[in-house]
């Protein structure tokens, strides 16, 4: 008998009586995690006031009440995460969960709202759910918020005491009045929320230690966008910036890790030692800078023995780049955008690149064909009439290949017997087939994401100086455009395959099945 910790973990309880830890009032742990509860009774923890820590994470709760907590004067940590909760109550009672480290963890749920007014803890996660909107109490210290949907968050009586925000993946835009209320903040993340525009936000946060505004809409750096007395990593990466200002640049004293990779720059102040005194890493990778600049910004600040290249994401092979930062023999220059076959977004493509481009446009038409056969589920009704057609989409895109012609005639073989549409359908979904459609069309989306990819690294948003110019680098994208139509080949043939297959069995299964019918008629006959 242990009074002091109960553990009841992967047993597959799908149920918890009442009274359960009744007995055992000084309990001071219970590990519920890894089962599969739906739901807890309300008087089961009402007898061990002194219990300071559940732990409920992996099961299938789908509600929770703070109710059933509200007589624990001392809990310290709840962990609910890796549930489907889509329904939260808060406490009627305020709940004072205890201690400076004390974590509450709501993470990967199915949450959409949250009110944690009543709760007081000081570490909040509520990392991957689907809120838009939260709204937490006094005393919270840590604030993890990270994939959601969230355009704004009601931070509240929290402003003076939060330290830590990690918001990456959210929908905040240039809505940041309530973080900019918090004067107290050492580290913050709002990466991917496609900011424009962060006006004298940070001003005030006099202790800010760490700032991440990566993969954001920023092009502009001012002066007075940060306090930059202790401010010692800044990442602005993946942003627009074109130019960054030098004497803006020179108020980051303290500054030691500064990440500006995948801008637009091409140029740099080259005295960066003397600007930044205590800068230890610098990321430059994947910019506009011509190599024989950059090459002289790497041998000046070698020189020092002391700042560091970051080269983030790996470099495509065969391009000119410095210790693989890559870069350019031509100064690159902006140009008008045009509009290339329904691609506003890509630039004007140059030479050799105009008909390769088209040939791309081409094949993905193609892919787009076969998507719109494999995309809905309902379409599987319709599988016999169209399994040409994808047939029709495969042979096109292998240009010759040797592919079997049967298939479409053994799938029509296959389905003809069927007495309706939606029988076939049924039949399919109870048999979990009607995922194969799924897993075809995420595999044809995928590779047409790669062919925009590839549509867009031969744009270069460049002219007559585009970096493919090189006869290398046209080779590497021919060798890159050959991978990728390889790979769309296999994954079609793949699901013509799986069709098939699937086809066969259920004509299999119908043909047996009518043995068995016909089978019983003869015994009941007799």
């Amino acid at each position: 008998k242990n009074d002091y910790f109960k553990a009841f973990r992967m047993n597959v309880l799908a149920s918890v009586p009442g009274g359960i830890f009744a007995a055992q009032p000084s309990l001071v742990h219970v590990d519920l995690s890894s089962n599969k509860l739906s739901s807890l009774p309300a008087e089961i923890f009402s007898q061990n006031p002194v219990l300071e820590i559940i732990k409920l994470q992996s099961n299938s709760l789908e509600e929770l009440s703070m109710d059933v907590f509200g007589n624990l004067t001392r809990l310290k940590e709840l962990d609910v995460s890796n549930n489907y909760l889509h329904k939260f109550l808060p406490s009627e009672r305020f709940i004072n969960m205890h201690g400076e480290s004390s974590i509450l963890d709501m993470s990967n749920n199915l949450l959409a709202s949250l009110d944690l007014r009543n709760i007081r803890a000081s570490n909040i996660i509520v990392n991957s759910n689907y809120l838009r909107q939260v709204s937490i109490g006094e005393g919270c210290r840590e604030l993890f918020a990270k994939n959601n949907e969230l355009a704004d968050i009601a931070i509240g009586a929290s402003t003076a005491t939060l330290e830590m925000l990690q918001m990456n993946h959210n929908k905040l835009g240039d809505n940041l009045m309530s973080i900019c209320e918090c004067q107290n903040l050492k580290s913050v993340f709002l990466a991917h929320n496609n900011i424009s525009n962060i006006g004298f936000c940070f001003s005030r946060a006099g202790q800010l230690k760490e700032i991440n505004l990566s993969r954001n809409n920023l092009s502009h750096l001012d002066y007075g966008y940060f306090s930059t007395d202790f401010l010692e990593t800044l990442d602005l990466s993946y942003n627009a910036f074109e130019v960054i200002d030098e004497n803006v640049l020179s108020l980051f004293r303290s500054l030691e890790y500064l990440y500006l990779d995948g801008n637009h720059l091409s140029d740099f102040p080259e005295d960066l030692d003397k600007i930044l005194p205590h800068l230890r890493l610098i990321g430059l990778s994947h910019n506009r800078f011509q190599c024989k600049k950059l090459l002289m910004l790497y041998r000046r600040w070698q020189t020092t023995n002391r700042i560091a290249f970051n080269v983030d994401e790996p470099m495509p092979t065969n391009m000119t780049n410095i210790r693989g930062n890559i870069c350019y023999k031509e100064k690159i220059e902006q140009i008008p955008e045009e509009n290339i076959e329904e691609e506003p977004s890509l630039n004007h493509l140059n030479g050799s690149n105009v008909a390769f481009w088209k040939e791309l446009q081409a094949l993905r038409k193609k892919l787009e064909n076969s998507n719109a056969i494999v995309e809905k589920k309902e379409n599987i009704s319709e599988l016999p009439e169209k399994s040409h057609l994808i047939m029709q989409a495969t042979t096109e895109i292998t240009s010759g290949l040797d592919f079997s012609t049967d298939a479409p005639e053994v799938i029509n073989e296959t389905t003809k017997n069927a007495t309706d549409a939606k029988e076939v359908e049924d039949n399919f979904t109870a048999t979990g087939n009607t995922t194969i459609l799924d897993g075809i069309f995420k595999s044809l989306s995928s590779i047409e994401g790669k062919l925009r990819e590839l549509g867009s690294l031969l744009s270069g948003r460049n002219s007559t100086t585009s970096p493919f110019q090189s006869n290398d680098d046209r080779a590497n994208v021919r060798t890159f455009a050959t991978i990728s139509t390889i790979l769309a080949v296999i994954v079609l043939i793949l699901g013509a395959a799986i069709l098939w297959y699937n086809y066969h069995s259920y004509f299999y299964y119908k043909k047996l099945r009518g043995h068995n019918a016909e089978a019983l008629r003869t015994f009941q006959t007799l």
